[in-house]
């Protein structure tokens, strides 16, 4: 090992031997630092780092992952040991012989679940982040033909500073929106040189792989714009870039704002004078001018909150909540103040869950003050095509996503005490209607499924409560509880089915013709597969205080059994909410 860090140019370093052909580490620097080594073993070489230039301390650790899965976890219990010193900066570099997501790999048999789950849970523990890459997607590769090939992004570099994903996703941006149109070309025009080329197995294998990653390299692009556009309408199979192209920028021309009038006539062209102007419009619409005495008012006001709404409304918030208001934001709408879109939020909630929760609910109760992110991006918007003042103006606010999470679950309280007109709507004839839910169990990954299947008089015709294991997420959970619902109508022998649930992109997702390749294609896929057996099956989606009895069929399941099936009939406790669910739908 030494030979080799030598040959490389280290010529300081630390090496642990190999065991007989396989294993051996070696880690080397130059000798502008000071290096100390705290710990070493046949899988980590952990060392404290003093830069010479101005004397700062960070921790750098090589490592090496167990490639045996049955051993993979004494790994991570190994990295766990290692963080004891939390105030200084840490890198971990090497190869963990792992992956955090499915879409991490392509190829092969499915990675399981718990795995990457443990993985997961030691970078939580751990407060370690990924800070991204640079170059090839896939860092591992095996097989050479398009049948055996799988392909693997094995984790090497992580750190816990979560700002350097700020920084990361900017310079990535940044270098792909310069390099994109020359990656385009430059595989374009090796495509041709290799169509070119006699048709033996290499040649064929490098055009495959050249029009899979033009292809992917396409798809970015058309997403970009689409994007960029607001046009989500695109049909499967399109090319509607140069289209995207020249709405994202006609839209930009029109938006643009080259003067703004105050309330005296005066005309302002500069950026900071504009925006002055509308800040004080602001300032002015939102400021509070005193209030008189209301009691007048509210003399004639009948009182509507009972005491046990008021307890309701005013209990402790829960982590469900902000994650339930989390997972309602548009993904791809835009930033907040941290320059992070929602989508960022939801797709690592595992990582960043529990602060963010921890942060909202401390503002919720008045024990945190929102000062350090209660700041607000003002764009204006042109109501017509040449605006002079403010009233000419849409103003729209984006605010830090913390405030996002933090305000819905206050409404969704209010709302859930207004009187609302939300009984279940029966199916017309020959139809009957699935409704399914789930009750996600973070926690553990479990999920709970209900599913009530109903005739167009409401009458129960079947049942089901069923516990599921190794469910990733809350979407996977409602995809699999829509999945139970169409078993149960088979099993029973209906052939006209309304499968119905609260889910909307489950819903969605079912309702799409287009190839899903999300996290939970293959329950969409399976769902979809279990549909074609129906003579004729539509899927629907309802608020969730519409499916009230299937909700509560996954909440009220605690049977140490894993599942449980009723035939024209339910729980006495769910009959009895269904006969007060029960609605004729009039309108079929």
């Amino acid at each position: 090992m030494a030979n080799i860090r030598r040959f490389c140019g280290y010529q300081n370093g630390i090496d642990v031997s190999s065991e007989g052909r396989s294993g051996g580490l070696s880690m080397g620097w130059k000798s502008s630092c000071v290096v100390t080594l705290r710990s070493y073993s046949n899988r980590h070489i952990d060392v404290l780092i003093e830069n010479d230039s101005d004397g700062k301390k960070w921790r750098c650790t090589g490592f090496y992952g167990a490639p045996e899965e049955q051993r993979r976890m004494e790994s991570w219990n190994l990295i766990r040991r290692l963080n004891d010193l939390p105030n200084i900066p840490w890198l971990i570099i090497g190869d963990f012989n792992e992956i955090l997501l499915a879409e991490e790999k392509r190829g092969g048999l499915p990675r399981n679940i718990r795995q990457m789950e443990d993985f997961r849970f030691m970078l939580e523990d751990c407060a370690l982040t990924d800070i991204g890459f640079s170059g090839v997607w896939f860092t591992w590769e095996k097989g050479r033909t398009s049948v055996n090939n799988i392909r693997e992004r094995k984790r090497g570099d992580l750190l816990n500073r979560l700002k350097r994903v700020c920084k990361g996703l900017d310079k990535w941006f940044r270098r792909i929106k310069r390099d994109k149109n020359f990656t385009i070309q430059d595989l374009e025009h090796k495509l041709e040189r290799l169509n070119e080329l006699h048709p033996n197995d290499e040649v064929l294998g490098d055009i495959i792989d050249t029009k899979l990653a033009l292809n992917i390299e396409l798809d970015k692009e058309e997403l970009y714009w689409e994007q960029r556009a607001r046009s989500n309408w695109l049909r499967n199979g399109d090319r509607n870039t140069s289209f995207f192209h020249r709405v994202a920028s006609q839209r930009r021309r029109k938006n643009r704002i080259s003067s703004l009038e105050n309330d005296d006539g005066d005309v302002f062209t500069g950026e900071d004078e504009m925006g002055s102007v509308a800040k004080k419009y602001f300032e002015d619409l939102l400021a509070s001018k005193g209030s008189s005495n209301c009691d007048r008012i509210l003399h004639g006001v009948d009182k509507r909150i009972t005491r046990e709404m008021n307890m309701e409304l005013t209990r402790e918030f829960s982590n469900e909540e902000i994650f339930v208001a989390v997972k309602s934001m548009n993904p791809l709408k835009a930033a907040g103040e941290d320059g992070l879109g929602a989508l960022f939020y939801q797709r690592f909630w595992h990582i960043l869950g529990k602060d963010v929760s921890e942060f909202c609910i401390s503002v919720l109760k008045g024990e945190t003050s929102m000062a350090t992110i209660n700041h607000t991006h003002i764009v204006l918007i042109p109501k017509n095509n040449d605006p002079k003042n403010n009233l000419c103006i849409k103003k729209v606010a984006v605010d830090h996503h913390a405030l996002d999470a933090h305000n819905p679950p206050k409404t969704d309280r209010m709302k859930s005490k207004l009187p609302q007109d939300t009984n279940w709507v029966a199916p017309s004839l020959p139809f009957v209607k699935i409704n399914f839910d789930s009750h996600f169990k973070q926690e553990a990954f479990t999920a709970v499924s209900g599913v009530i299947i109903r005739d167009n008089n409401g009458h129960i015709l079947g049942a089901r409560s069923k516990m599921n294991c190794h469910i990733a997420s809350s979407f996977a959970a409602e995809a699999q509880a829509a999945i139970n619902g169409l078993q149960l109508a088979l099993d029973l022998g209906f052939r006209y089915v309304i499968l119905e649930g609260d889910s909307l992109s489950v819903i969605k997702k079912l309702k799409s013709e287009k190839d899903d390749f999300s996290e939970i294609s293959a329950l969409i896929w399976d769902a979809k597969q279990l549909s074609r057996a129906f003579s004729l099956c539509q899927f629907r989606f309802t608020p969730r205080d519409s499916n009230k009895v299937a909700h509560a069929m996954a909440q009220e399941w605690t049977s140490s059994s894993s599942e449980g099936i009723w035939i024209d009939g339910a729980p006495e406790s769910i009959i009895t909410l269904a006969a007060a669910d029960r609605k004729q739908d009039v309108s079929s």
